[in-house]
């Protein structure tokens, strides 16, 4: 449940930054995504795609590696506490690179 709450946290936390980072210098415009050319396009869905990957990866494996520390006595109950963590957090990653390369 700890784990959902912090991929959930996280997920609208990387909302507001999307919304606020598009700021660009002085005199210059920022090209909207939808007017950069497509390798650019697709560039920047893998790049964001690897950095959503990443973070939910090790969010999940943190959180499950700290619920099976806390949770577990055997070595392989914590074993199966921390790959269901990294389970969770590929799976978030896995859902959100899939909406991430499916937006025009």
């Amino acid at each position: 449940i700890i784990i959902i709450i912090i991929i959930m946290g996280e997920h609208a936390t990387t909302q507001k930054t999307k919304t606020s980072s598009s700021s660009a210098p002085p005199g210059q415009h920022k090209a909207p995504p939808h007017h950069r050319a497509p390798e650019l396009q697709l560039d920047a869905k893998w790049e964001a795609a690897i950095d959503v990957s990443l973070r939910r990866v090790v969010y999940g494996a943190i959180g499950g590696t700290t619920m099976a520390l806390l949770m577990c006595r055997g070595t392989t109950a914590r074993a199966a506490v921390s790959a269901f963590g990294v389970g969770v957090g590929v799976g978030s990653a896995y859902g959100d690179a899939s909406k991430i390369f499916q937006q025009h």
